[in-house]
C-alpha cells in the first residue's frame, strides 16, 4: 500500500487501459479487473514480507491460496467470503487484511451497488457513512491507522446494508 498517490494512480490507470484493450468497457467489469489488479499488488507485498519472517504452522493454506492467480475469486458475491475464509484468521500483516477489505467493499459497489454509488458520486455528503468519500478517507487511512481504517470500512459497509466482516484479533482489545 506505499508509493502514494501517483503510484497508485498509474497503475490504476494501467489496469484500466489493460481492460479497455480487451474490449471490456462495461464499468462493474473494469472495475474488477482493477480490484483484482490491485489485490495482486497487495499478495505480492504480503508474501514478500512473509517470505523475511519465519512462517509458524497454519499458515499453509492462506499462502497456497493467495499464490493462486484468481484468489479471492472474481465475483463479488464469493469474494467477501473467500476473504473471511483465508486471510482474516490467520496471522498475517493487518494493512494487508484491511487492504483486502477495502478492496472487496470497492469490487461490491460497482457490481451489484452500483446505483448507490452512482447516487453518492452525484449527491455528495461527507457526513452520510454510506457516502464514496467515505470509503475514499478509508483508503488514505489504512497505511497510518489501519484500525481506523477497518472501522471506516464497517461503517461504510453496515450503512449500505452490506455484510461486514469480523474484526481481527488486532481490534479486539
Amino acid at each position: 500500500m506505499s508509493g502514494g498517490l501517483p503510484r497508485d494512480m498509474i497503475r490504476t490507470a494501467r489496469a484500466i487501459l489493460d481492460t479497455r484493450a480487451n474490449e471490456i468497457t462495461a464499468i462493474t467489469d473494469i472495475a474488477i479487473h482493477v480490484v483484482m489488479s490491485e489485490i495482486n499488488v497487495l499478495k505480492r507485498t504480503c508474501i514478500a514480507d512473509l517470505g523475511r519472517i519465519e512462517v509458524p504452522p497454519g499458515r499453509g493454506g492462506f499462502v497456497d491460496a493467495v499464490l493462486e492467480e484468481g484468489w479471492p475469486d472474481q465475483s463479488t458475491l464469493t469474494m467477501i467470503s473467500a476473504v473471511e475464509r483465508d486471510a482474516m484468521s490467520v496471522s498475517v500483516p493487518f494493512d494487508f487484511q484491511v487492504g483486502l477489505y477495502f478492496y472487496v467493499t470497492v469490487a461490491e459497489i460497482f457490481d451489484y451497488g452500483l446505483a448507490a454509488t452512482v447516487d453518492s458520486l452525484r449527491n455528495y455528503c461527507i457526513t452520510d457513512d454510506s457516502c464514496v468519500d467515505r470509503l475514499a478517507h478509508a483508503r488514505i487511512t489504512i497505511s497510518v491507522n489501519p484500525d481506523i481504517a477497518w472501522r471506516l470500512i464497517t461503517r461504510f459497509r453496515a450503512a449500505r446494508g452490506m455484510a461486514t466482516l469480523q474484526p481481527p484479533a488486532s481490534l479486539l482489545g
